[in-house]
């Protein structure tokens, strides 16, 4: 006999839910159920089953419905959320994780929950040295300079993962950048692999903030006593020949032979490991000959200013350059531009407490000299300039001095490494006003005094016969400066502010105008003669789009100078855009006077073609209109701010001078950039 036997019309169906886990994400809950299939019957036992019948044979027999093992899949939902990357965990927050638009298969209820984190910058996505570029190092913002002796104000990629990095623009933030990194070289020939914790420092460089820890040590023989990587990527071998000539190289570390370290045969026996001052970890301090920090190629012949670009550092870092040789490279790759960059000068006393603190890390370990440590109590460190036969350029620093100085070149000094930064941008890759930098200033050509041609794209670039010149944007109302680099190495803008209207007011943020903190608030401008302004009230007289407008003190100082602002005090802020500054006088002599010094003691050439000179008057309670007069950010007294007043008869110059004049009135405002 047989039987029919039908399809089971019920089929494993399993729900699938979403949990959105506090995360914030975007996602359409959706598809909610993944059912098996049924693909068919299998017969165990007698009988035989074909086309849905089943047919009895001399003994029991059992048919088992089947459902497919893989067909039960479905595609997980899109998710999204904005500047972070979200991703499905399977079964619980901490789950397996699957992009959205995964195909998936599941065998009974499951859940997936929300995963969602920060898009970062590569500067945390990389692990080692080498992978360090100029692109990656530019990757995250540049912060200020806050000085600070506690972990609160330096971010590394678990804080950032937190949610404590958002995007922000550079020299606005003061949380400093922070990343671990593997020096992917064999260390001391045993397989040992150093890490380091990098930062971005305010100087807008990726620095790194422990010493140099490459020992060398760990191969040699009577005839070869080190093989090292250099920052370029090829093998380095320092030999007995090496040493004969003077070229000492290796690093002070215990168990190390006999070798020379200059042409005088001084011979370190008894080597020993140094730490840190005052560190109570008892971390282990190396020290190198500068023949052994450049990897070989500096000796002692070489002459004074030459930079040598062969280090020990790892692949894409070099040693310092010395700071009179920025130029060098276009920006600023030294000490001094951390000095710069943290307590706005260098070589002063006034540097060296923050160059000890948070963020540089910079030690006080001395040096070595004949096998044994020097100078304890005060700091050196390698740079990549020699200074003068058998001297090289170092940082020095003790507890009352910062600056620059030299060393014997066969004594063995710290080395601490620069990412190198790639090629440098100028004025001609940007497009705006707040994107301009002192860095980008200073990659910039400075020409001659004589020079006189322009150069508007680029092409002329390294030639100091042109005078680059780029017409930027003010994002802030969308009135475009034309911007020279001149020959005293500061950008100018070389038209008069035009920011104001007689329709709208402007409320001016740290964001796009040279302000530290707070807003401030441009007024409707006026277009008729008439009022006596207050020294302490913000006013702006509209004169026209070419000539730019008029500014009392107060509004050009954006607020922050006052009528209790005292003689040769200069206001902290501007109306300038962010980045920017008012001319200040110091001494007596302003940066007007500066610019017009580079050029001779007739300016009519500066104010005639490079720095032309816009007579739109200035006012009182009218209109003076044979003159210009320029404020400065610096107070000559109480009631009167330093002015550049040009005077002229039919646009002829006459004469131009510098001296204090009321605060009150209404003067034009032309900003400067300094390239360091």
């Amino acid at each position: 006999t047989a039987k029919t036997i039908a399809d089971p019309t019920a089929t494993p169906t399993y729900t699938i839910s979403y949990d959105a886990n506090s995360q914030g994400a975007t996602y359409t809950a959706s598809p909610t159920t993944a059912s098996k299939p049924f693909i068919g019957w299998s017969l165990s036992g007698s009988g035989t089953f074909a086309g849905g019948i089943y047919t009895f044979g001399n003994a029991n027999g059992t048919l088992t419905a089947q459902y497919g093992t893989t067909s039960n899949s479905f595609t997980l939902p899109s998710i999204s959320k904005t500047s972070h990357t979200c991703k499905w965990a399977e079964g619980s927050a901490s789950g397996t994780q699957y992009d959205g638009g995964t195909s998936r298969t599941v065998s009974g209820n499951t859940t997936y929950y929300a995963v969602c984190e920060p898009d970062l910058p590569d500067f945390w996505n990389i692990t080692t040295m080498q992978e360090m570029t100029p692109e990656v190092c530019n990757s995250v913002y540049t912060p200020n300079n806050t000085i600070s002796m506690t972990d609160e104000y330096i971010i590394n990629k678990s804080r950032a993962l937190a949610g404590d990095y958002t995007v922000t623009s550079d020299n606005s933030s003061p949380l400093v950048p922070e990343t671990t990194l593997l020096d992917d070289r064999d260390a001391d020939g045993t397989g040992t692999k150093k890490s380091y914790k990098v930062r971005k420092l305010a100087d807008g460089n990726c620095w790194m903030v422990e010493n140099l820890a490459y020992d060398l040590v760990g191969l040699y023989n009577n005839n070869q006593f080190g093989i090292g990587s250099r920052n370029d990527g090829t093998t380095f071998v320092m030999t007995n020949a090496n040493l004969a000539n003077g070229a000492g190289y290796k690093t002070t570390t215990a168990n190390a032979p006999n070798y020379v370290i200059n042409p005088n045969a001084k011979a370190l026996t008894n080597v020993t490991r140094y730490s840190y001052l005052g560190n109570t970890t008892g971390q282990t301090e190396y020290y190198y000959t500068w023949t052994g920090a450049t990897a070989g190629q500096g000796v002692d012949s070489m002459s004074g200013g030459i930079e040598v670009n062969g280090s020990i550092c790892p692949s894409g870092w070099r040693l310092p350059v010395y700071p009179h040789s920025d130029s060098y490279l276009g920006v600023t790759l030294s000490y001094d531009s951390l000095a710069k960059a943290y307590v706005g000068s260098s070589y002063y006393s006034q540097g060296y407490p923050a160059m000890e603190q948070y963020p540089i890390n910079l030690y006080r370990v001395g040096y070595i000299e004949s096998g044994s440590q020097v100078s304890a109590n005060e700091g050196e460190y390698w740079t990549s300039t020699i200074w003068s036969g058998g001297y090289t350029s170092i940082l020095y620093y003790t507890t009352n001095r910062f600056g620059n100085a030299s060393e014997y070149s066969y004594n063995s000094v710290p080395v601490r490494c620069v990412a190198n930064p790639g090629p440098p941008k100028t004025i001609f890759q940007v497009e705006t006003m707040q994107e301009m930098t002192p860095r980008i200033c200073l990659a910039t050509t400075k020409p001659t005094a004589s020079a006189s041609q322009l150069d508007t794209d680029g092409s002329h670039s390294g030639d100091t016969s042109y005078v680059p010149q780029k017409t930027l944007t003010d994002t802030r109302d969308g009135s475009t400066y034309t911007v020279r680099k001149l020959a005293d190495d500061s950008c100018w803008m070389t038209e008069n502010l035009k920011l104001g209207s007689t329709s709208t007011t402007y409320t001016l943020t740290p964001e796009d105008t040279d302000i530290e903190s707070g807003t401030f608030t441009i007024p409707l401008a006026q277009s008729a003669a008439g009022n006596t302004w207050g020294t302490d009230e913000s006013h702006v007289y509209y004169y026209n789009n070419t000539y730019g407008n008029l500014y009392n003190w107060y509004t050009a100082t954006a607020g922050s100078g006052t009528s209790n602002t005292s003689a040769e005090n200069s206001a902290p802020a501007s109306i300038c855009p962010k980045n920017w500054k008012l001319p200040t006088v110091e001494n007596g002599w302003s940066d007007f006077a500066r610019l017009k010094s580079v050029y001779g003691n007739t300016p009519a050439t500066v104010l005639n073609s490079l720095f032309p000179i816009a007579i739109n008057g200035s006012y009182v309670n009218r209109i003076y209109t044979n003159e210009n007069t320029l404020y400065t950010a610096t107070a000559f007294a109480a009631d009167k701010a330093y002015v550049n007043l040009t005077q002229t008869t039919a646009n002829t110059f006459v004469s131009s001078s510098e001296g204090g004049y009321p605060k009150n009135y209404g003067r034009s405002v032309r900003c400067r950039m300094k390239s360091s």
